[in-house]
């Protein structure tokens, strides 16, 4: 009960000291010009460089695309970047392995994450995990929706996510920040900056810890483990002349989770086992840039990254080796991009690239495979008017495992009067077949089935039946071909309404037709009981639905924010099952009866109704900062009970929540700053369905730049 008046108490802190200070502000003018600048929307006209590979205001670009400033982030309090998604309208967090974005209804698999522009690799079951990705050195984040396909490939189904990290602006400079909190969590990181001549460093440090916290007490393992993490972010730049630099950024990422995992054999014995996660991801990026002329510039990037992923399992009464689940992925990309102003009221962009992939791991088939992509893209932005921007792009990919992609893009910005934006966008997209689903070949030693992909299916297939290990084929073995990238096309329609500094409305409309998915499939009977499974191309999906935005900075200081989004995502082959009464359930009266069209709830995991309401104030130049943000989620699908493999029964939800965080900070001297914070004020768990939610967690962060 202590906790619930916390927030109050902050209130009445912020709206007294404001009350006290008053006299002295109002009699400085530089302070009154500084209180007219807040009137201004939260952190308006941030630069963006994701939706067009171009530099420009967000508001001007002709595909929706939001930015998330440091501002934002630095007064939130979230230190990962799952936390700050989380509280991002139209986005929602999918923690099934690991902490995944949806955008748009589509799983986080159709999600391209970048960090300065270039992809991070390494995917659980199709997921980036967020919480690898610290925001003590970010200095803004891109958010992209609708496909990307036409200038980023593969996985830009449903957008993309571009993490900009800070780079050297000062002399020299440092910064150190602590944070503590509940579950003996903390996170520590520094940097430090240095400009001399034509030279120019930046080093950043971060070490995150925590104990990590148990929802079950009658269980030997925690929900969430122990684990250490590090990360070093080192940038170098060099000014060869007026017109060229040379910049390396590498990324070192560290991690290390621990835990205890108990096994039950099939003779009702059940053993405990030390459960150790290693992960290593080592990024480097060189790139190079030069002013070919004032209407013309050159890049070129060589970008590598080496994702190492190793799990055991081992018996904590002798030490023995039970499990080990290796993982290792090599990537590497040389582009070069010429962007130019060649005719009047045009920006053309032309690149092209290779891509080297390679994947060892001792799930996949005879343990290593490799595989290559040429592409090539080009865009033009053409202003026939001051108020229209017609932007068209295309890609092609020839990738090595799949026949030759083209991803076309078009978009449109108009504005019929300064007030109103109107951005409209039609794309295609592609999700290349992952290296598991093409060559996958694995069975689990405690329960027994077994997963193959195509590539290697009939050979797999058949090894199993000369062992005398399968009972019965529920297939033709020959039916079983290649799977083929999914596909999606997109439509996109964007109003955004400013008549007055202090107001803004926007609405964003959205259709995403995916056809292709790949999805898994049982196809044959082990003698254990179990079942062998393989992957199709089989459904065809749609999500649709609008996000609205509404900003207002009515009083002064304080602006409010509200977004929502109403989503209605389905399979299409499911709805035209259940018009031909394909689809059953057990009825009330006990009889099996067809399901009804308007029973069916869509696909699992998604909600129909979200949003997000932030309240920020900021007083005296940001002197102190008030953030308090409410985050609601609406029921959602969990768990096909009635095993009809479908949505259609009350009991297969998950209930909705609601979160409360907040956060307070004061610069208590010139150079340091100290934030409190609690998210998840009123306590909120249920374990059964978001075991992801430990309850209250309180903190606290310093601040000191030197």
């Amino acid at each position: 009960m202590k906790y619930k008046i916390l927030l109050p108490l902050i209130v009445l802190f912020l709206f007294s000291h404001h009350t006290a200070s008053n006299a002295q502000t109002s009699a400085d003018t530089n302070s009154a010009a500084r209180s007219k600048d807040s009137l201004k929307i939260y952190e308006t006209n941030p630069v963006e460089v994701t939706s067009t590979r171009t530099d420009k205001l967000a508001e001007d670009s002709p595909i929706p695309v939001s930015v998330i400033g440091k501002k934002e982030i630095t007064s939130s309090g979230s230190y990962k970047l799952s936390d700050i998604l989380f509280e991002q309208a139209g986005l929602a967090i999918d923690y099934f392995l690991g902490a995944g974005v949806q955008m748009q209804g589509l799983d986080p698999d159709y999600a391209l994450i970048l960090i300065d522009g270039e992809p991070l690799v390494g995917r659980n079951g199709g997921t980036i995990d967020l919480t690898r990705v610290t925001l003590g050195n970010v200095k803004q984040i891109e958010v992209v929706k609708g496909p990307s396909s036409s200038l980023y490939g593969s996985e830009a189904l449903s957008g993309v996510i571009n993490i900009i990290t800070d780079k050297p602006k000062e002399l020299f400079g440092t910064n150190l920040r602590t944070r503590y909190g509940t579950h003996n969590t903390y996170d520590i990181n520094g940097d430090i900056s240095l400009i001399k001549n034509n030279f120019s460093g930046y080093l950043f440090l971060n070490y995150n810890h925590s104990d990590g916290y148990d929802l079950f007490p009658e269980s030997v393992s925690q929900t969430s483990p122990l684990y250490n993490n590090y990360t070093v972010n080192p940038v170098l730049k060099f000014r060869l002349s007026s017109k060229a630099d040379i910049e390396l950024n590498s990324r070192f990422y560290n991690e290390k989770y621990s835990n205890t995992t108990t096994i039950l054999f099939s003779n009702n014995v059940s053993v405990n086992y030390d459960d150790v996660t290693k992960l290593n991801d080592f990024n480097n990026a060189l790139s190079f840039n030069y002013q070919l002329s004032n209407k013309s510039k050159l890049k070129t990037k060589f970008y590598n990254t080496y994702y190492d992923f190793n799990n055991t399992l081992t018996r904590q009464s002798n030490g023995v080796l039970f499990e080990e689940d290796k993982f290792q992925q090599i990537y590497s990309k040389g582009e070069i991009l010429l962007e130019g102003n060649y005719f009047k009221n045009n920006l053309t962009v032309i690149g092209g690239g290779i891509i080297l992939d390679k994947v060892i791991a001792n799930r996949i088939y005879n343990g290593e495979r490799s595989a290559n992509n040429k592409y090539g893209f080009i865009q033009n932005e053409f202003l026939p008017m001051k108020n229209l921007n017609v932007t068209l792009g295309v890609r092609i990919d020839a990738h090595s495992d799949y026949s030759s992609r083209v991803s076309p893009k078009l978009s449109v910005l108009y504005r019929p009067a300064k007030f109103i934006t109107l951005k409209s966008s039609y794309g295609t997209g592609f999700k290349a077949p992952t290296f598991q689903q093409l060559y996958l070949d694995f069975t689990n030693p405690q329960v027994g089935y077994s997963v193959f992909g195509t590539y290697n299916f009939k050979e797999s297939i058949q090894q199993l039946i000369n062992n005398g290990e399968i009972s019965e084929m529920l297939i033709n073995i020959n039916s079983v071909a290649e799977i083929k990238p999914e596909n999606s096309q997109a439509v996109n329609f964007n109003i955004s309404l400013h008549p007055f500094e202090q107001i803004k409305v926007e609405a964003n409309f959205f259709r995403n037709d995916i056809t292709d998915l790949i999805d898994v499939q049982s196809v044959a009977k082990k003698t254990n009981g179990q079942r062998v499974f393989t992957y199709f191309n089989i459904n065809k999906i749609f999500t649709q639905g609008v996000e609205t935005n509404l900003s207002l900075s009515i009083i002064k200081n304080l602006n409010i924010t509200f977004g929502y989004q109403y989503l209605d995502a389905e399979d299409k082959q499911v709805i035209e099952d259940i018009e031909a009464g394909k689809i059953a359930k057990i009825g009330s009266t006990g009889l099996l009866r067809p399901v009804q069209l308007v029973e069916y709830g869509g696909l699992f995991g998604r909600s129909k109704h979200s949003g997000v309401v932030k309240v920020n104030y900021s007083f005296n130049d940001d002197d102190i900062l008030f953030s308090l943000r409410t985050i609601l989620k609406g029921r959602y699908g969990y768990i096909d009970r009635n095993s009809n493999l479908i949505l259609d029964a009350d009991n297969e939800y998950a209930p909705g929540y609601v979160l409360w965080n907040s956060s307070i900070s004061k610069k208590v001297i010139k150079n340091f700053s100290v934030q409190l914070g609690v998210d998840n004020i009123f306590d909120y768990t249920n374990p059964d369905y978001t075991p992801e939610f430990p309850g209250r967690i309180i903190y606290t962060t310093l601040n000191y730049k030197f």
